[in-house]
């Protein structure tokens, strides 16, 4: 009897919507041979891929409806059969900030994790044969056997012949034979270990998972998304950019789309306001100016971080998370700020 352990296989990992707490779903697939074995129940753990704890992993609903057969040792053609179980995994705070920290460091981005599990299986260790009834014969030699029945009972005396026979339906006796494989017992209690890996694509974890979990959403300011290219539509594609950059983790990037979408409203409000009025050259033109324009500007220094004006400098080091958060939130306040003036412009 075949006694490896369960084959496992991740089928699908997804965030849940509508939760008060971030949660992760995922599907699981367990194979087993039916009728030999059932699969009582799965859970597990969820870690980081350096295995760094996140979560339990918590069956939902598990399934029901199976049996246990005693197997003829001559039957060895199974066909196997599958469990699909659905986990659960609540993220802490904590927890996300370990999975943001190692995505980090990963070349595409991308959200590594690694599931194990505890698969717990209920497994026969039973053999049959089945028992069949002949007529004996005084022929080979039974003479001692209708010597113990009484005259009376010998024609109906039956001898049970031990055999397989896979397709016996008696009507005459229960016509089956039951041991243990190698020992008296006939049931197994099984629990298996078993590590899976998986991937969560940064594209998918940026545009699926984090806006079902509600993450990312740091700033207490109401931010227009204009549609309306008047008022900065065109320039609010590249603070979405920055956004898309800095989930990515593409810091250079965020500080470009940032420095872009600034120059974007320094044209509207030069086409709009015009040079020399006291709204484009002071309440617009200082904001940029030391946001993006001047020398040195905020915006650059991620770009230009290898440039000449940072050679007196030996400590040089390439802009850390707090650096690019703090750009795009100003980014995010300055871009609140030209919509309202803009909109001052065309009262």
């Amino acid at each position: 009897m075949n006694m490896s352990a369960a084959k496992v296989s991740v089928e699908l990992a997804e965030a849940v919507d509508n939760s008060a707490v971030p949660l992760l779903r995922f599907i699981v697939r367990v194979s087993y041979q039916p009728n030999l074995e059932s699969v009582l129940h799965v859970a597990g753990e969820l870690f980081t891929a350096s295995d760094v704890f996140l979560s339990r992993l918590e069956e939902a609903g598990p399934e029901s409806d199976q049996s246990l057969n005693a197997k003829s040792p001559l039957e060895n053609n199974v066909r196997p059969a599958e469990y699909m179980a659905t986990l659960t995994a609540q993220l802490s705070d904590a927890a996300l900030k370990a999975i943001e920290k190692e995505r980090e460091s990963d070349q595409k981005r991308d959200v590594k994790l690694k599931l194990k599990l505890y698969v717990t299986e209920l497994v026969s260790n039973a053999k049959i044969s089945s028992i069949h009834l002949v007529k004996p014969s005084r022929s080979v030699g039974l003479n001692d056997i209708f010597g113990l029945v009484p005259p009376q009972y010998q024609n109906a005396l039956m001898l049970p012949l031990y055999y397989y026979d896979p397709n016996i339906y008696s009507t005459q006796e229960d016509g089956w034979l039951i041991s243990g494989n190698g020992g008296p017992n006939f049931l197994i209690l099984r629990k298996s270990v078993i590590d899976i890996g998986h991937k969560i694509p940064a594209s998918d974890w940026v545009n699926d998972f984090k806006p079902k979990m509600k993450l990312g959403k740091y700033l207490v300011v109401e931010l227009p998304e204009p549609l309306d290219s008047t008022l900065g539509g065109e320039c609010f594609d590249h603070l979405q950019r920055a956004r898309k950059a800095f989930d990515m983790w593409n810091a250079k990037e965020v500080f470009v789309e940032c420095r872009e979408m600034a120059t974007c409203l320094d044209k509207l409000f030069k086409e709009k306001a015009g040079a020399g009025s006291f709204l484009y050259d002071v309440r617009w033109g200082r904001a940029y100016q030391w946001f993006a324009k001047g020398k040195p500007n905020w915006s650059s220094w991620g770009i230009h971080e290898e440039d000449k004006e940072f050679e007196q400098y030996n400590d040089t080091i390439p802009p850390k998370r707090s650096d690019v958060e703090a750009l795009l939130l100003t980014a995010e306040v300055l871009f609140k700020y030209a919509t309202e003036l803009l909109k001052e412009l065309d009262s």
